[in-house]
């Protein structure tokens, strides 16, 4: 029978109504981690903006215009990161919009947020990164599986 009462997982749904994905995961999201800021080897130059349309330039776009960023990365950075994309030539992926840093002084130290920065994005995971039979034991191969933060200067370097 369907009894209504507040299961602390549940939030209040009576259990009979809750999805199978929520029963399963008691502890989430205390479950997750742990987490560490850990900076890659990647820099700037390793990603390779995308236009949106042909002929338009390869950069940011303004702030009011972002809906995401398309970005290539070449065989070269990733091997130098001790990344083997076998037979492949680059890499794709995709950068969310950027946003306003918020965080400064000692709590953007403690997150290894450079001093310059002014806007960030976030890296997508890299779609066919699993594909590959990529490990994730290393920052740069961890960023490109799971994603991560890039941080912009004024100059979007």
């Amino acid at each position: 029978p369907c009894r209504a009462g507040r299961p602390p997982a549940m939030g209040g749904v009576p259990s009979c109504l809750a999805p199978p994905s929520v029963a399963v995961l008691p502890d989430f999201p205390e479950s997750l981690g742990p987490f560490a800021v850990v900076p890659t080897p990647l820099e700037g130059k390793d990603f390779r903006i995308q236009p949106r349309k042909i002929g338009e330039p390869c950069k940011f776009p303004l702030m009011s215009e972002d809906h995401g960023t398309t970005w290539m990365m070449d065989k070269e950075p990733l091997a130098r990161c001790g990344a083997d994309i076998r037979g492949r030539h680059r890499v794709q992926g995709q950068f969310s919009p950027r946003h306003q840093i918020t965080l400064r002084g000692s709590v953007g130290q403690c997150l290894n947020i450079p001093a310059n920065a002014r806007t960030f994005v976030f890296s997508y995971p890299v779609q066919e990164w699993n594909e590959l039979g990529q490990a994730t034991a290393t920052p740069a191969g961890s960023f490109l599986n799971i994603g991560g933060f890039v941080y912009l200067d004024a100059q979007y370097n």
